[in-house]
């Protein structure tokens, strides 16, 4: 080839490249602006076997309403001695210390640590469906609520049966 025409070629992959080249600016998603709130609490709480009220001594309100809670070793029994924890969605508040849930513990505790708060999976995974390459998530401190995005009671009980029905 002659250099002219090696030059010309050149030059047009160079004004090619630089037509078609798209300069992306990264952005910073924050999870919180997806619906992800970093508000778990510790609490103890105590149940009677059968029962969908829990009682304990934090104070609840009205926006705890659909929060997950999970209590441990209050879910069906295991062996004769030790339980599941139980995992329930936060049906009604009856009062400051007392909540509804949407199933029943499995036996009867006495302070029993738990845990409730949002569920943000659909949150996380939201924010992550909006990033581009070269973004930043942004995860402001707190404590956040990771279970899976499809959950729902169904779900969720359905496998909690499925363990319950292999132990021996």
């Amino acid at each position: 080839m002659p250099r002219k025409a090696v030059c010309s070629m050149k030059r047009l992959l160079t004004f090619q490249l630089s037509v078609f080249s798209i300069s992306v600016l990264a952005s910073t998603l924050n999870v919180t602006n997806y619906g992800a709130w970093g508000d778990i609490k510790n609490i103890n709480v105590n149940c009677v076997s059968n029962s969908y009220t829990v009682n304990s001594t934090n104070h609840f309100g009205s926006g705890d309403v659909g929060k997950i809670i999970s209590i441990t070793g209050a879910g069906a029994n295991t062996t004769p001695t030790n339980n599941m924890d139980l995992v329930a969605q936060i049906k009604s508040v009856n009062n400051l210390t007392n909540v509804v849930l949407n199933r029943p513990a499995g036996c009867t505790t006495n302070l029993a640590l738990a845990i409730y708060g949002t569920c943000c999976s659909t949150g996380f995974q939201a924010c992550l469906d909006a990033a581009q390459i070269g973004d930043t998530i942004s995860i402001p401190v707190g404590r956040y609520l990771l279970i899976p995005p499809v959950f729902d009671t169904n779900w969720l009980f359905a496998s909690q049966r499925f363990l319950e029905s292999a132990v021996y």
